[in-house]
C-alpha cells in the first residue's frame, strides 16, 4: 500500500472512530444503531471493522444503462466517462457577462451535449433555471432530459418526498420500478457536509436511491483551509472519513447499491477565503480520488474541466486541461463537470462547452497513446523517401492523416476562423434538429410522465415549452 494511502487511511479510521460523523436525519440515526453503530447527540462513531465490512458490500463496477444501448457506460472499468456541468444558477457569455440561467438554456445544454459524440451522458442540473419553481425543478429537469436525449442521466437530489417522485418518473419512463434494479437509469450527487457531516436532504436522497437500485457519487467537496484542515493530507483524511461512513450507510440500506467514491476537495484561497476549484492542489485530490477509491475496491467520480477564470480567457483553459488530465490520466470512472463549468461552479457557458469539447478530444488522443503494428513504422516508405524527401505526397499519408492526428474544431492552425466557437455552437444545435441523432420518445411514455406532473400541479404552459423545444409539441 503506498504511504498516503496508508497514512489517510489510518487517519480516517480514528476520525471515524473518535470523533465520529454527525447524521441530521433522526431516521438515519435509528437505522445506524439497528445496524450496531454507536450513536449519541447525533454523531455515529463507526469502527473500522464496522466501516470496511459494509463498504465492501458496494460492487467494485457496474454498468448504467442508456435508453439506446451504444450510449450505456461501464462505471469501474478503468475508463474515463465525461459529463456535463451541474449546479451552475448563472450563465457568463464571452466577456465575462452573468445573468440568471433559464429553462431555455437547460433545454439548449442538453441539446449541445447529446450532439457531442464523446459523450455518454447528459442531464441533471447543467443548470439551475431561475424561472422554474425550485420545488419542482428536479422534475422538470428529468423531463426535459429524457425527452431530448437518449443517453445516460444524470438528476438532481432533494427530500424524501422529491425523490420518491422522481423515481416514479423514472419507474414510468424505463418499463417499472422493478426493472431498476437490474438496470441502474439515472445516477445523482449525493455530498456530505463538510466538516464531517451528513444532512437531511442528502441523506433522504441517498436512501431513496439505495431502495431503488440507483447509484449516486458520494461527494466531499472539503476545501482545505476553511471546511477541512489547511494541509491536503488532513483535508483528504476528514474527507474520506465522511465519504466511507456515507458509503456504509447506503449499503445497510440496501447491500449491493451501486455508487461511485468521491472526494472533488480543492484548496481555499487564504487571501479571501474564496474555493480555488482549478488550483494544482485540486487536481492532486482527484488524483488521490482515484487512489483511494483503488485502495476499496470502488468506483471514482473526480475532476472535470473546472477552472475559477471569470471570463473565456488563457486561465480558463489551463485550469480545465489540468484537471481534465489530472482525472483522465488516474483512470476517475466519472467526470462530472466536463464541459461549461467556470467561476468556481457558478456559472455554466457555452463558449466554454466548446473549448471544453475540444479539450476532451485532445485529453482522449493523449491517453490513446502510440499506435504500433500494422504499417504504424512504414520502413518502405521510409527508405523509399530517404534523405531530404516529403511524405505529403505518399499513399500511406493519406492513409492515416485522419487516423492519426486529432484534428482540432476550434483551436487555430494555419488560417485563423475567428468565429469557430459560436459556428461550432450553432453547428452542435443544428445537429440536433437534423441529424439521425435525434431522440425518439413513446409517445405513450411522454404522456404518461405529463400527466404525472400535471397531477403534481406543475403548469401545463411550462411543459408545453419543454415539449416544443424538444420537438414534440402537443
Amino acid at each position: 500500500m503506498d504511504k498516503a494511502v496508508r497514512e489517510i487511511h489510518r487517519a480516517s479510521m480514528e476520525i471515524a472512530e473518535k470523533i465520529g460523523i454527525r447524521y441530521h436525519s433522526a431516521r438515519a440515526q435509528e437505522i445506524l444503531k439497528e445496524h450496531k453503530i454507536k450513536v449519541e447527540d447525533g454523531v455515529a462513531y463507526f469502527t473500522e471493522d464496522q466501516l470496511m465490512g459494509w463498504v465492501k458490500k458496494a460492487p467494485a463496477d457496474f454498468t448504467w444503462y442508456a435508453r439506446d444501448p451504444q450510449y450505456d457506460v461501464q462505471i469501474g472499468k478503468g475508463i474515463s466517462n465525461p459529463a456535463p456541468g451541474y449546479g451552475a444558477p448563472l450563465i457568463m457569455d464571452a466577456d465575462g457577462n452573468k445573468r440568471k440561467a433559464l429553462m431555455e438554456d437547460y433545454l439548449s445544454m442538453c441539446r449541445i451535449v447529446q450532439a457531442n459524440p464523446d459523450f455518454s451522458i447528459n442531464g441533471g442540473i447543467i443548470v439551475q433555471p431561475d424561472d422554474v419553481p425550485p420545488e419542482d425543478s428536479v422534475l422538470l429537469m428529468f423531463y426535459a432530459s429524457y425527452l431530448m436525449s437518449d443517453k445516460c442521466l444524470l438528476t438532481g437530489s432533494g427530500d424524501r418526498a422529491q425523490m420518491e417522485d422522481l423515481m416514479k418518473m423514472v419507474s414510468i419512463a424505463f418499463g417499472g420500478s422493478e426493472s431498476l434494479i437490474d438496470k441502474p437509469r439515472v445516477l445523482t450527487i449525493v455530498n456530505t457536509n463538510t466538516p464531517l457531516q451528513m444532512d437531511g436532504r442528502m441523506t433522504d436522497t441517498l436512501e431513496i436511491f439505495a431502495e431503488h437500485g440507483q447509484p449516486f457519487a458520494v461527494t466531499s467537496g472539503a476545501m482545505a483551509g476553511s471546511t477541512s484542515p489547511m494541509t491536503l493530507a488532513g483535508t483528504l483524511a476528514v474527507a474520506n472519513a465522511e465519504v466511507l461512513s456515507a458509503i456504509a450507510y447506503a449499503q445497510m440500506i440496501r447491500p449491493g447499491t451501486p455508487l461511485l467514491y468521491a472526494t472533488q476537495c480543492e484548496t481555499a484561497d487564504m487571501r479571501n477565503a474564496a474555493a480555488a476549484i482549478g488550483s494544482p492542489e485540486g487536481a492532486l485530490c482527484y488524483r488521490f480520488s482515484a487512489e483511494m477509491s483503488r485502495h476499496y475496491g470502488l468506483p471514482c467520480r473526480g475532476g472535470g474541466c473546472i477552472t475559477d477564470a471569470k471570463k473565456m480567457d488563457v486561465q480558463a483553459g489551463y485550469e480545465s486541461m489540468m484537471t481534465c488530465l489530472a482525472a483522465m490520466e488516474n483512470k476517475v470512472d466519472l467526470m462530472i463537470h466536463s464541459c461549461g463549468i467556470i467561476d468556481s461552479y457558478a456559472c455554466m457557458s457555452y463558449e466554454k462547452m466548446m473549448v471544453d469539447f475540444e479539450i476532451i478530444r485532445y485529453a482522449k488522443r493523449i491517453e490513446k497513446g502510440i499506435s504500433l503494428g500494422g504499417e504504424t513504422i512504414p520502413m518502405d516508405v521510409i527508405r523509399e523517401v530517404g534523405h531530404g524527401g516529403q511524405y505529403l505526397l505518399e499513399e500511406h499519408t493519406l492513409e492515416y492523416c485522419r487516423e492519426e492526428p486529432c484534428l482540432p474544431t476550434i483551436s487555430a492552425r494555419g488560417s485563423v476562423n475567428a468565429t469557430a466557437v459560436e459556428d461550432s455552437i450553432a453547428q452542435c444545435l443544428e445537429e440536433y434538429k437534423t441529424s439521425p441523432m435525434t431522440v425518439h420518445v413513446e409517445p405513450q411514455i411522454k404522456e404518461q410522465l405529463r400527466a404525472f406532473l400535471q397531477q403534481k400541479g406543475i403548469d401545463a404552459g411550462l411543459l408545453d415549452k419543454i415539449d416544443a423545444c424538444a420537438g414534440m409539441d402537443r
